[in-house]
């Protein structure tokens, strides 16, 4: 296991690496990245794109305070509008800690605390393969291996949420699983405070727990309610920051609102498919509903618990109206990537398919470097 964890942080860093070289290649070699790259990025500033200036405001600035509700986000025709309230506070608030206690810039605070989570994303998706789907160690390794280099999981090496929300849901079951209850409710307050989707995953998660601890069935009782009150944290800590909303915008939904200046609205999901004829739309709707289908014919493989985990987050982004940054929600899937890594080990030339999948795993990051819409 020691060796496991050893190699798991050597390719966190060769990964660093590998991102910076296959950039700086395509930088000088296609005409495409030139024409979206002002400058030459500098090694730690390659992972610095999109959402992750977002971060980089409120780190560094904070969230500004609003009078104007269409301040909040807004969009009509080719007209819109967007804030730093669309993104959460965890994260940032965390990159801001580390400028202030090293006094450091964005970028080297982001490069540090993701080479943190990054690995501490790795490990907790190898304990969720030894204690919730009892692999062996060389099993729950290979299938590490797989989840890291499935296509678009770079995301967990980029300055986003993703390493740190899915290190939040994977330890969130592993305290359930060994019964630390008052770690669990610690976590949970992140968690819910991460990501919007944060408090939807406390469903899954408290059904988990009701499957690790049924003797006789699903029986309500005072010990069962008391011990259910560990997850009371992570609305409390939501219900706070809705408050802190409402004292700065004077909306208690700051980013539900938010939303709207990236042309998302609440609809039924599967109006979401398709709904825009440019190629990333197409693409991402395709993408979602391959991943819809495995779910529905891999359901029996899992417990309730998972396959809510599942559905809740594939349903629930495409309830925004729009399929955009898709990969990134479905990436947290860990139910699926251990399913997908069990079967690939099936076979004999599981190696060879490796390498098939680190091929498409730098495909899909050329779409970063040239900060395509499949990339957002």
């Amino acid at each position: 296991m020691k060796k496991h964890f050893l190699i798991l942080f050597l390719l966190v860093i060769l990964l660093k690496c590998s991102y910076f070289l296959f950039y700086k290649v395509c930088f000088e070699n296609i005409e495409e990245v030139k024409k979206t790259e002002v400058v030459q990025r500098s090694f730690i500033g390659i992972f610095n794109k999109s959402d992750a200036g977002w971060y980089e405001r409120i780190a560094t600035k904070g969230y500004p305070k609003i009078t104007d509700k269409k301040d909040i986000g807004y969009s009509s025709g080719i007209e819109c509008r967007q804030s730093e309230w669309a993104f959460f506070p965890v994260y940032p608030l965390l990159l801001k800690g580390v400028m202030f206690a090293f006094n450091i810039d964005f970028n080297h605070a982001a490069f540090i605390t993701s080479l943190l989570f990054t690995y501490l994303c790795f490990i907790s998706f190898y304990f969720l393969n030894l204690f919730l789907f009892k692999r062996t160690e060389t099993q729950a390794f290979y299938n590490t291996l797989f989840f890291i280099l499935f296509p678009f999981n770079y995301y967990y090496s980029m300055y986003y949420t993703e390493a740190l929300f899915f290190s939040l849901i994977a330890l969130c079951f592993i305290a359930i699983y060994k019964n630390k209850l008052w770690l669990l409710s610690v976590l949970l307050i992140p968690l819910s405070l991460t990501r919007p989707n944060g408090l939807a995953i406390l469903l899954p998660l408290y059904l988990f727990f009701l499957e690790t601890n049924r003797k006789e069935g699903f029986k309500i009782n005072a010990p069962l309610i008391k011990r259910s009150l560990f997850f009371v944290t992570g609305p409390l800590g939501f219900a706070l920051y809705c408050l802190y909303q409402k004292s700065m915008t004077n909306e208690y939904f700051a980013f539900s609102l938010a939303q709207a200046g990236w042309y998302r609205e609440f609809m039924f999901p599967l109006l979401s498919l398709f709904r825009r004829g440019d190629y990333a739309t197409q693409f991402n709707s395709v993408y979602i509903i391959i991943f819809m289908l495995i779910s529905i014919f891999s359901f029996k493989k899992f417990p309730l618990s998972l396959n809510v985990l599942i559905w809740v987050c594939i349903l629930l982004p495409l309830c925004s109206g729009s399929v955009l940054s898709i990969q990134r929600y479905i990436s947290i899937i860990f139910p699926l990537m251990v399913m997908f890594g069990n079967y690939f080990q099936l076979f004999r030339i599981r190696n060879w398919l490796l390498i098939g999948v680190l091929i498409f795993h730098f495909g899909s990051f050329y779409f970063w470097v040239i900060s395509s819409q499949l990339s957002f």
